[in-house]
């Protein structure tokens, strides 16, 4: 009688081919890797090093990371370098969200905003109700059923 077959061996016995979807992101692994994790551990390499690029180098272990702690320029580089962290990417993604979310209560809230005309005429000049010009021609956009409809971004 044979053993059923349970856990992780019966997901890989479901799905032979599931080793596939590996070789399309296997290019994009490979150049992450090359491009930004490599560079990233010299990095860290580079940094237990006394080199000035060009000539031999001498290992100097964590007096690199002490002098950064230490010296008080260095630590005015750091605190400009957060400065601009904060300026210029947390602020604008921070007052962008509060915009988002002020424009999405104004617009539940049924005030007709953005004031567009109801209607397709171009002689009208009424706002949010129905318009009529008198030459027959004005009704309501297509997208929208009724001209005073509660206003929504397509009604």
């Amino acid at each position: 009688m044979p053993v059923p077959v349970t856990g992780r061996r019966a997901r890989r016995a479901r799905r032979p081919g599931a080793w596939v979807g590996w070789l399309f992101v296997a290019p994009a692994a490979v150049m992450y890797a090359v491009f930004v994790l490599r560079p990233l551990a010299l990095t860290v390499q580079y940094s237990f090093y006394d080199w000035n690029g060009i000539g031999a180098s001498a290992w100097v272990g964590l007096a690199n990371y002490t002098r950064l702690f230490t010296e008080p320029e260095l630590l005015a580089t750091i605190a400009h370098a957060f400065e601009l962290i904060l300026f210029f990417s947390a602020i604008p993604v921070l007052l962008g969200l509060f915009v988002a979310a002020t424009i999405r209560g104004i617009a539940q809230s049924g005030w007709p905003w953005p004031p567009v005309p109801c209607c397709s005429c171009p002689r009208s000049s009424r706002w949010s109700r129905p318009a009529s010009c008198g030459a027959g021609c004005c009704r309501p956009p297509v997208w929208r059923t009724s001209c005073c409809r509660r206003w929504g971004w397509a009604g």
